[in-house]
């Protein structure tokens, strides 16, 4: 009688071992298995030319690489044929496409013209988010099924959260076929050979790091160990320089470093998109949960934060008339005003009105999170933030007027005021898609987003031509 009870205390902990040792790839069928592994050595490659940009700013490989990508990653998700892959959200569909094309349309000018003066973060860092989201619109993995106020989440599901929980997934592929191998006694010989010599090339890649370092250090100590050192390198520049006499060995070396954690971390984000389970811990409905806790501030508290704004605005407007007057005439009279002080007029309060303008999207946005209603619920608090972003599109035209009226109708654009140019239109039409949201339900989240994205996209083809010689 005791002897069925001890058998299962000898086998049940056997079943969640195993259950700990699977991958993300454990569920897919032999062919789905070797495509992935194949796709690891193709990106790798596409991420080795990719390195040349951060050295010599080759920025010419970006459309080739974007290219090179987006296919590698619809021949997979072609591969899977997953229901859930099959994008039948219209919503999602609209943002995998325009993502799509933004990404494109990105590396296609950053391949034509190279990097804006002035530019080069914002051009790095809208290709990279259009790429991110391109991925999680088209595997299924935005939070909303679209864009919304969960996009902060899915930022950080894009940029840290998949490509940093699956960073060995590049590893992983190659166990879990080793693993299958073992149990199925019909594969062939030549995948195991396959995954012996990956296995070698990674422990030779490991050893020469190691063997690096430890040489390096030791050096430090024995000067006869250091020379030895010095002249092994000699040695083996000059035998690389005599084998590749054209090219930069040390610069082909160091990009092939750089190259595998960049790989891993981008096969991370496409297989973790793919294959990893969609963490359901945030969605709108909990997100809208998690925060009701929050909504304690009644509509008075607004009336009165909302209210003091306002009123101070109105007195701004009010005591400055003459001073409005004097701005809004200056950019007419081009000789009346010289180029300092254009620029003295252009600058000053500028980014004094952008802040004002920024700080009442952030007062909304903490009544989003704090108030018993939202304000566009009540007559009385929708009045009221009607009437707050009505002065922030006022002071949001005011700082438009010192920079296009003055500074750019009169002396012309450079890259700094381009880009001040792109920032102001951008707030300009989230006060109106704002003011619209509060009498109208549209999804005015996803529309600004997709309008600061495209808008940016075009100014990278405006640059050169309204600026020909900056480069």
């Amino acid at each position: 009688m005791e002897y069925p009870a001890q058998e299962q205390m000898n086998v049940q902990p056997c079943l969640p071992a195993e259950e700990e040792r699977q991958t993300i790839f454990a569920g897919l069928e032999d062919k789905q298995l070797r495509f992935f592994k194949i796709s690891y050595p193709i990106l790798y490659l596409l991420t080795y030319f990719y390195s040349a940009v951060f050295f010599n700013y080759q920025t010419a490989s970006f459309f080739p690489f974007a290219i090179g990508l987006i296919l590698l990653s619809e021949a997979l998700i072609r591969k899977l044929a997953y229901p859930s892959l099959q994008i039948k959200n219209l919503d999602s569909r609209l943002e995998a496409r325009s993502f799509l094309i933004m990404t494109l349309a990105q590396s296609l000018a950053l391949s034509l013209w190279g990097l804006h003066r002035q530019l080069e973060f914002f051009q790095f860092l809208a290709i990279h988010i259009s790429f991110a989201f391109y991925i999680l619109s088209r595997t299924g993995w935005l939070s909303q099924g679209r864009l919304g106020i969960l996009v902060w989440f899915d930022a950080i599901q894009a940029f840290c959260i998949l490509p940093f929980k699956h960073f060995i997934a590049a590893i992983l592929v190659f166990i879990e076929g080793k693993q299958q191998d073992s149990s199925d006694s019909s594969d062939s010989l030549s995948s195991k050979k396959a995954q012996q010599l990956a296995i070698i090339v990674s422990s030779f890649f490991v050893a020469g790091i190691l063997v690096y370092f430890v040489w390096s250090q030791l050096s430090q100590v024995s000067d006869s160990f250091a020379s030895f050192f010095s002249n092994t390198a000699d040695f083996i520049e000059n035998l690389l320089e005599s084998l590749f006499s054209s090219l930069d060995s040390s610069m082909i070396l160091f990009k092939a470093f750089l190259a595998v954690p960049v790989s891993l971390y981008l096969y991370g984000l496409l297989a973790g998109s793919l294959l990893g389970k969609k963490d359901t811990k945030l969605s709108y409905k909990k997100f809208q949960a998690s925060i009701r806790p929050l909504r304690v501030a009644p509509a008075f508290a607004a009336y009165i934060i909302i209210g003091s704004l306002c009123l101070t605005y109105a007195l701004f407007f009010l005591t400055g008339l003459g001073e409005l007057g004097q701005l809004l005439s200056a950019g007419t009279v081009a000789q009346a005003i010289s180029p300092q002080n254009a620029s003295t007029v252009a600058v000053a309060g500028f980014w004094q009105l952008v802040r004002v303008s920024i700080l009442n999207f952030a007062v909304l946005g903490v009544f989003y999170l704090i108030a018993k209603k939202p304000l566009w619920d009540q007559k009385g608090t929708r009045f009221a933030a009607t009437i707050l972003f009505i002065f922030t599109g006022l002071l949001a035209l005011l700082a438009g007027w010192k920079l296009f009226g003055i500074y750019i109708y009169l002396y012309g654009p450079t890259p700094l005021r381009l880009i001040s140019a792109w920032f102001i239109l951008v707030l300009l039409v989230w006060c109106l898609l704002t003011l619209i949201r509060f009498y109208k339900p549209i999804q005015a989240i996803r529309i600004g987003i997709f309008y600061a994205m495209i808008s940016f996209t075009l100014l990278c083809y405006l640059y050169p031509m309204l600026l020909p010689v900056a480069k």
